[in-house]
């Protein structure tokens, strides 16, 4: 006697075999970050932000971004999340500016939604 419905194979396989969803650098088309990887920092997973000199930012957080490299010292100087430090993100394969890593309480990507490509 069966426990439970029977599955078939190719169920089984689709599952095992479905592959995960990157968002990718707008320059080179490297993965950066899976879409799983979305966190949300206060209220949100997605952030609007001006600099000093007037540039907006849309920018998507992320726990891991495998395909971007953080770079520079930490400043706490206009970061747009109290408490955290920024350093520069950039694409691992060919450099670009991806967005930010910030440190602090806790750790996490912010990644600049037009940098990117999605699936």
């Amino acid at each position: 006697m069966l426990d439970g419905p029977a599955r078939s194979p190719q169920t089984a396989d689709l599952k095992r075999e479905a592959p995960e969803a990157w968002v990718r650098c707008r320059v080179c088309a490297a993965e950066v970050a899976k879409t799983s990887a979305r966190t949300e920092v206060g209220p949100s997973d997605l952030h609007t932000f001006v600099n000093p000199e007037g540039e907006v930012f849309e920018l998507v957080c992320f726990t891991r971004a495998p395909g971007a490299r953080a770079s520079g010292e930490p400043s706490l100087r206009f970061s747009w999340f109290p408490g955290h430090a920024w350093r520069f993100a950039h694409c691992r394969s060919c450099g670009f500016q991806l967005g930010w890593r910030f440190e602090g309480p806790s750790q996490f990507w912010g990644l600049m939604r037009r940098a990117l490509t999605w699936p």
